[in-house]
């Protein structure tokens, strides 16, 4: 019964002594970007513009 609790133990200390990645938030931001736009942009868009001076 012992050696499955130290077992568990020992996996649960190891997995949590790896140290944790630091970011900044110009890396979060930048990442978060990057994500959303994907490989390419493109849109397609339309304008209709009245002026009462201009026809």
């Amino acid at each position: 019964m012992k050696t499955p609790n130290l077992l568990l133990l020992l996996t649960m200390a190891f997995l949590m002594w790896r140290p944790a990645a630091a970011q900044d938030a110009r890396e979060i931001i930048k990442k978060a970007d990057d994500k959303m736009q994907g490989n390419s942009n493109r849109s397609e868009m339309k304008m209709t513009i009245i002026r009462p001076t201009w026809q």
